[in-house]
């Protein structure tokens, strides 16, 4: 697998996790020399976005925008904060495309009601590689994999770099694989058909969500027994896209605690520890509601998430008509508004959207300093046609949902940065 085949999704794992998962599964893949279909799309926020052409109309009646001159943060220190919704390299896009057969399977969530809404910074919080400690984590869990695969593990192959771990063996044909970062563990099991005490991992998505739910709690068990956890919350998420004629692409169960971050309820990947397994579909068996092609992984942090991602400020949240004004000027983020390059695009106007919520954009650099790293947008979705598979296709785009100065001087700068360009 590509690095670049997890441009959908992979902004809700940690940048570092998302090195890693790619890399292990690569190696799986040349050693399996299996070919699996690109997958993973899961629809987004921070760290890569599968952007494409597309601008917002501005209306001729659109209303004024309202002057926040004493805001928290300027237009420009939010693209800065939030580099996935956009920099001056990134092609000028407005929103992206969003697939879904139905509209719940874009997993809105309500408006808070709340005046004012949370920020979050993140502290560049590591930890010493440690080999000893690395492999002590692995043999906890391997006799009771051992026993669930019906298999002996072969030799823990080491490798040591500068900033990870990798520790990969063998459970009779299973391939497996973990990574120890400067912050997290990261176990990797990816096979088609993995058998864990005589039942094959596997999922019908013709099943409702809570059906699956019901489903997997066996498989959950043996997984809890496993890796000596016990997470009280599930969360499902199914990912569409406009080739693909039976249904998902792929179904993301993970095991957590929603309560051990704040955060958790705001992201589709939990920001704890927490356990996952990947439903998808084998380029061989397109047309089949039963997803038994899986990579089962757990993800164990080495940090405090809790000090990791902190509690920065609560600032005002701006209303939902004062999101609409921004949106109906233009002034949304998700990629650049060029005058210049708007004649070429194809023009959306969301003034009819479909739908709203509020989500957050996460920023994982390395910065120390006290910026917040958890910036809340409006999300705007707008039913743009049908796929050739029958998907709907929504637009999607993001609106700051904080009051923010200098939009005008901002959005200027970068239609004379691309117009000078």
């Amino acid at each position: 697998m590509k690095k670049n085949e997890w441009s959908e999704g992979l902004n809700h794992l940690d940048s570092e996790l998302v090195e890693k998962y790619v890399e292990q599964k690569d190696r799986l893949r040349q050693k399996n020399k299996k070919l699996k279909r690109i997958r993973l799309r899961l629809g987004a926020i921070a760290a890569c976005f599968a952007l494409i052409i597309g601008t917002v109309i501005f209306k001729n009646d659109s209303p004024p925008v309202p002057n926040w001159e004493n805001a928290l943060y300027s237009a420009e220190e939010i693209s800065n904060l939030c580099a996935s919704l956009g920099t001056l390299d990134a092609s000028t896009n407005a929103y992206t495309k969003v697939y879904a057969p139905k509209s719940e399977y874009l997993y809105i969530g309500d408006i808070p009601n709340d005046e004012y809404i949370d920020l979050y910074k993140y502290n560049d919080l590591k930890t010493e590689l440690n080999k000893d400690e690395f492999q002590s984590l692995i043999e906890a869990f391997l006799p009771k994999l051992e026993n669930s695969l019906g298999a002996s593990a072969s030799e823990l192959n080491i490798r040591e770099n500068k900033t990870d771990i990798d520790i990969s063996f063998d459970i009779g044909h299973y391939y497996l694989s973990a990574s120890q970062s400067e912050t997290s563990y990261i176990f990797f099991m990816d096979e088609k058909k993995v058998i864990l005490n005589g039942e094959t991992i596997q999922i019908d998505q013709s099943l409702t969500d809570e059906e699956i739910k019901a489903y997997i709690q066996s498989t959950k068990n043996v997984l809890f027994d496993i890796f000596g956890v016990d997470f009280p919350d599930i969360k499902i998420s199914r990912h569409f896209d406009s080739d693909y004629e039976y249904g998902a692409r792929s179904i993301y169960v993970y095991f957590y605690d929603n309560n051990a971050h704040p955060l958790n309820n705001s992201r589709y990947i939990p920001l704890t520890d927490f356990i996952c397994i990947e439903y998808y579909t084998s380029q061989e068996d397109e047309n089949n509601s039963i997803l038994d092609d899986t990579t089962i992984y757990y993800v164990k942090r080495r940090v405090e998430m809790t000090d990791m991602y902190t509690h920065y400020t609560k600032t005002k949240r701006i209303s939902l008509q004062d999101a609409e004004a921004l949106l109906y000027n233009g002034y949304v983020f998700g990629g650049h508004i060029c005058k210049l390059c708007q004649k070429s695009q194809k023009k959306i106007a969301f003034d009819d959207y479909d739908f709203v919520d509020i989500e957050y954009v996460f920023n994982n650099s390395n910065k120390t300093d006290d910026t917040a790293s958890g910036i809340p947008f409006y999300t705007f979705y707008k039913n743009i046609g049908k796929a050739e598979n029958g998907n709907t296709i929504y637009a999607k785009t993001y609106v700051a949902a904080i009051e923010v100065s200098g939009y005008k001087e901002y959005f200027n700068s970068q239609w004379d940065y691309h117009k000078n360009k």
